[in-house]
């Protein structure tokens, strides 16, 4: 006799958002699923119309109208998610966000990608604290909490008192695009964008987490004496808070696609990371996987992801950056030893890998 399918339901409002850590998670996750777990059927909660399910899973899309402003999310996950729920005949849900709705009908697998919203309330806008705090508080009730890496793991013990037997870890990954790319290629990218043939590229939205002032005070240093100084490439959109200082070499690009995002990652001198907080830090990752030598903050989950590819300097130290950044740009031997070294420890994780585990926990959950 054949075991029936479960059937999960996900929270795929991140599928809306502009591209961010938690949908690449998401979008990483499910695209995985298809070799990782056939077992399960997928239904796709969304709050409008015109959101696919990623490539290659087969899903029900069923649309739950809501609002996606912060303030007003606790409305539908409190009083449109649970009879969702319910019709949809699913036997767990999966929440991205970290969110288990009020009177859940089927147990929740709660995913918490970071604690920066409890660490460092000061660095995100008050409708983001008070809504984080709502799914802080509701994580608790989670039949078991999915975290990227074991520094968010220690967090959610130490911060929400949760038990570390109901907490799994299961980390980011890189897409299979993320690859170097020919020499050619990058060349002609850096024309387009006019950008130098040295620079320190920088991904992430920019706000004051991602700790941006430190880097362009140690580009400033770094440059100072310098005839040809090398340039600072800022990819990302701007966030709240992002106000960043003008700079003959500094270059801030937006709307940068992921076959872009490849060149540029190959082309980078260094690619830094001098994050305050990070639950995981994919873009280091992605980094890496494109063989660009890395330097990141002793912060959060940054250490843990690049093991000893990579180089790390504490967060508040410039003259440590500095010192890190003038090495690798400075020294080609470095510089390839580290660029073997980053796609050596790319191929440690795999999205195939975190979705089997995943959806192992989804089954160990199922009503």
């Amino acid at each position: 006799m054949t075991a029936r399918k479960i059937r999960v339901a996900v929270d795929a409002r991140p599928l809306v958002e502009p591209p961010n850590g938690i949908r690449r998670w998401l979008e990483g996750i499910l695209g995985a699923m298809p070799e990782a777990a056939p077992d399960i059927e997928w239904v796709l909660l969304v709050p409008h119309e015109g959101i696919a399910a990623p490539e290659g899973l087969q899903a029900r899309v069923v649309i739950v109208p809501g609002s996606m402003r912060s303030l007003l999310r606790p409305v539908w996950e409190t009083f449109r998610l649970p009879g969702a729920l319910r019709c949809s005949g699913a036997d767990a849900l999966l929440s991205p966000y970290g969110m288990v709705p009020v009177r859940c009908p089927v147990p929740t697998v709660s995913v918490v990608h970071d604690l920066t919203f409890l660490k460092w309330p000061q660095l995100l806008p008050l409708h983001y604290r008070l809504y984080w705090r709502w799914m802080a508080w509701t994580v608790s009730r989670a039949a078991a909490v999915v975290v990227p890496s074991k520094a968010t793991q220690r967090e959610l013990i130490d911060r929400l008192g949760l038990s570390e037997d109901r907490i799994i870890v299961s980390p980011y990954a890189a897409d299979g695009v993320f690859k170097p790319a020919p020499p050619g290629r990058v060349d002609r990218l850096q024309r387009r964008f006019g950008l130098p043939e040295r620079f320190v590229l920088a991904v992430g939205t920019l706000e004051p987490r991602k700790n941006l002032g430190l880097l362009i005070a140690a580009m400033d240093r770094m440059n100072a004496d310098r005839e040809n100084p090398v340039a600072l490439v800022l990819v990302g959109r701007r966030g709240w808070g992002d106000a960043v200082a003008d700079r003959p070499w500094l270059y801030h690009v937006e709307g940068v696609e992921d076959q872009d995002l490849i060149l540029l990652y190959s082309g980078a001198a260094v690619f830094a990371m001098p994050s305050l907080d990070e639950g995981f830090g994919l873009p280091v990752l992605e980094a890496m996987a494109c063989g660009a030598p890395v330097v990141v903050a002793q912060a959060g989950a940054l250490p843990e992801v690049v093991g000893t590819a990579g180089l790390v300097v504490p967060f508040e130290d410039v003259e440590g950056w500095v010192e890190a950044l003038s090495r690798v740009v400075s020294d080609a031997g470095i510089a390839d030893d580290m660029r073997k070294k980053s796609l050596e420890r790319a191929q440690d994780f795999s999205w195939t890998d975190s979705a089997r585990t995943v959806a192992g926990i989804l089954r160990g959950v199922k009503r």
